[in-house]
């Protein structure tokens, strides 16, 4: 083992302790709402790459992963039925609102977020639970992305209220992955310089 893969679950192991130490639960879950409108397109195919590059294994709750949440209910008959769209977006706004929820990253649409993804938003915020937007630009030797810290939601009002209902409102640009160094008091997770995600 090379010196720095040693530093680095030495690093792993320290923050570990301290976690279980403090009470916290060694799988964090952070909460990705984002557009219906990229459901099962490149986009969202591209971001949870990066996403899950950086996260440890089997932290990302993603609610276009039927595997997250149960599908089926029983209805007045004790027969198993799908759940409406209603339903699935009422459990994701109670998951967002529960101890369970340490973190949230969100992406925008056209640089918009729908009613859905407003209303967790602002459970998170309420809550005190941090919100970080993740984001693209595309510069001369690429496309780089970076994270921003969420202070804010504030409606918009454009088009179609459930895809552009409002407007994220965020604070310092918390640079590249790679560059960034996030402390996420609350769910005690750092990123290293490699831009990984260390639990």
């Amino acid at each position: 083992m090379s010196g720095i893969a040693a530093k680095l679950e030495e690093r792993i192991n320290e923050i570990s302790e301290a976690a279980l130490a403090l009470g916290i639960d060694k799988k964090i879950r952070i909460y990705y709402p984002h557009s219906m409108m990229t459901y099962d397109t490149l986009q969202e195919e591209a971001w949870l790459d990066l996403l899950n590059g950086i996260l440890p294994e089997g932290v990302l709750f993603n609610p276009n992963d039927p595997d997250h949440y149960d599908k089926y209910v029983k209805d007045e008959n004790g027969d198993m039925v799908e759940k409406s769209g209603k339903q699935i977006m009422e459990e994701l706004l109670e998951f967002v609102k529960s101890d369970e929820c340490k973190m949230l990253i969100v992406t925008e649409h056209l640089g918009l977020i729908g009613k859905g993804v407003y209303d967790e938003i602002r459970a998170a915020l309420d809550k005190k639970t941090p919100v970080y937007c993740l984001r693209q630009a595309e510069f001369e030797d690429g496309m780089h992305y970076y994270f921003v810290k969420v202070t804010d939601v504030k409606p918009a009002f454009i088009g179609s209220w459930d895809l552009y209902y409002g407007a994220v409102v965020t604070g310092e640009d918390l640079g590249t992955p790679a560059e960034s160094k996030l402390l996420f008091d609350k769910a005690n997770i750092i990123l290293s310089d490699d831009g990984k995600f260390i639990v």
